[in-house]
């Protein structure tokens, strides 16, 4: 969520964070898609045990439509060695 929206989903003061945190309340912005919409929901659920599983995650439409090409494209840092030090 964070990375997305450049702010944490239960954001507020320590006392409003800690009552939206306890009733799972938080909003998208507008540009978020609905395929990020649901993988987040799945992932922001209160009870661990329906939170979606991590071969979940990687295997989900959204992750695989977007995250995947940065992390594995055309974006790798080449190895630089210095072998004068």
């Amino acid at each position: 969520f964070e990375l997305l929206s450049g702010h944490a989903p239960f954001e507020g003061t320590d006392d409003e964070t800690k009552v939206k945190i306890a009733n799972i309340n938080y909003t998208f912005p507008d540009y978020f898609s609905q395929l990020a919409r649901k993988f987040i929901d799945n992932l922001l659920q209160k009870d661990p045990k329906k939170r979606m599983p991590l071969v979940d995650c990687i295997g989900h439409d959204w992750l695989q439509k977007n995250a995947y090409k940065y992390m594995f494209g055309p974006y790798k840092c080449p190895i630089y060695v210095n072998m004068d030090e």
